[in-house]
C-alpha cells in the first residue's frame, strides 16, 4: 500500500454550481480521489462571490457530502480556484550581485523572491499565484536560462517569474465564504492555471512545444494526443456511455428534480419513497433494505466505488437512477 502523504480538499466556486472533491496524496506524487459534493448556487457572477451567506451555505453542503462519501471529515490542505474578469498574468525580473562566488539555493531563493515582489500590480490587486520561469547569470538572453544554477560560478543571478494577479474582492470574497463555511484555504488557483495542472506534466509546462502529458491533450482540431491512447479510448468510451444513458419519463423526472438529497425508492407506479436515508454514506450501516418497494433506487447525491460494490451483493437486480452523469463518480470498471 501507498505512503499517503495528506488528505487534501478542491473547492470550485462556480456561477451554476459549487464542487467540492477529497483526495488523498501519496508521497510519490500520485493521487485517489475518496468523494465529491456538489450543490447548486447563483451566488457567484463573473467570478465575484455577490452573495456570501448564499455561498457559504453551498460550501458547507457540497463539503459535507463530499466529507460523508470519502468517509473522512480531516482535511489537511484546502485548495479553490479564482476565476474573474480581473484575473491577469504578469511578469517580472529581478536580479542581485554574486560577486564571483558559486551560486547556492540560498541564493536561488533570494532572488525568487526580489522577483515576485517585484510584480506591478494596481491598488486593488492581489497576488494570487506565482511560478518561476527561469534564471539567468551574468546577463544570458532571456528564454535561454536555467532552472537549476546551483553550483554555477558567476557575477550576478536573475530571476524571472510569471504571476496571476486578481482583483481584491475576487479574493477576499472567496476567502470569506470558505472560512465563515468552516474551511481555511491554503491555496488559491487561476482557473486557466488549474487547467494546465490537470492536462500538464512537469516537463509539458516547461516547454511550449512538448505534447507530454499526464492523461492526454486535445489539441484545438480536436485531435487527441496521448502516452496510452488505449487507455485514452477506453476512458472516452465510458464517458460517451454514461452520456448516453437511458431517461426516466418525464413525469418522473419532475418528481426527482424536486428531490435535493438522499436515497429513495422508486415504486411500480413511479412513486418516490423516502428511505431516510440523507447520504450513500450510511448505506451499509443503515441496514434499511432498499428493495422493500422495488428494484429501482433513485441517488439524489454523487455515487461512488462504494455504492456500486454495495449495490452489486444486493439478491435482486438494482436499477440505479441519478440525476445526470456527472454525479458518477466511479472508475470505468
Amino acid at each position: 500500500m501507498k505512503e499517503i502523504k495528506k488528505t487534501v480538499a478542491a473547492i470550485d466556486l462556480g456561477s451554476s454550481k459549487v464542487l467540492v472533491v477529497v483526495a488523498e496524496v501519496y508521497k510519490d506524487g500520485t493521487f485517489r480521489v475518496l468523494g465529491q459534493g456538489r450543490a447548486d448556487s447563483r451566488a457567484v457572477a463573473n467570478g465575484i462571490v455577490g452573495d456570501v451567506p448564499e455561498a457559504q451555505m453551498a460550501v458547507k453542503a457540497a463539503l459535507d457530502e463530499a466529507s460523508q462519501i470519502a468517509g473522512t471529515a480531516k482535511v489537511a490542505e484546502v485548495a479553490t480556484n479564482v476565476s474573474a474578469k480581473s484575473v491577469r498574468g504578469v511578469d517580472s525580473r529581478s536580479e542581485m550581485p554574486i560577486k564571483g562566488r558559486y551560486v547556492t539555493l540560498e541564493d536561488m531563493a533570494s532572488v525568487q523572491k526580489m522577483a515576485k515582489d517585484a510584480v506591478d500590480m494596481r491598488d486593488d490587486e492581489v497576488q494570487v499565484k506565482s511560478e518561476l520561469l527561469y534564471y539567468t547569470i551574468d546577463g544570458q538572453l532571456e528564454g535561454t536560462g536555467s532552472l537549476n544554477p546551483e553550483g554555477i560560478q558567476c557575477s550576478r543571478i536573475a530571476a524571472y517569474m510569471h504571476s496571476a494577479v486578481a482583483g481584491h474582492l475576487s479574493t477576499t470574497n472567496r476567502m470569506k465564504t470558505l472560512i465563515r463555511a468552516g474551511v481555511t484555504p491554503e491555496i488559491y488557483i487561476p482557473e486557466g492555471w488549474a487547467s494546465g495542472y490537470a492536462a500538464l506534466t512537469e516537463l509539458s509546462r516547461l516547454s511550449l512545444a512538448s505534447p507530454t502529458v499526464t492523461e492526454a491533450m486535445v489539441l484545438a482540431t480536436g485531435a487527441a494526443v496521448s502516452g496510452n491512447i488505449r487507455e485514452l479510448v477506453r476512458r472516452t468510451r465510458y464517458v460517451c456511455d454514461l452520456i448516453d444513458l437511458e431517461e426516466v419519463d418525464e413525469v418522473l423526472q419532475e418528481r426527482l428534480d424536486a428531490i435535493q438529497q438522499g436515497v429513495w425508492a422508486v415504486g411500480p407506479e413511479g412513486e418516490c419513497i423516502d428511505l431516510k436515508l440523507p447520504s450513500v454514506f450510511m448505506l451499509e450501516k443503515s441496514g434499511t433494505d432498499l428493495l422493500q418497494y422495488g428494484h429501482r433506487i433513485f441517488i439524489a447525491g454523487a455515487v461512488s466505488d462504494k455504492v456500486f460494490q454495495f449495490l452489486r451483493v444486493q439478491k435482486q437486480t438494482v436499477e440505479l437512477i441519478v440525476r445526470d452523469f456527472t454525479r458518477v463518480f466511479a472508475a470505468p470498471e
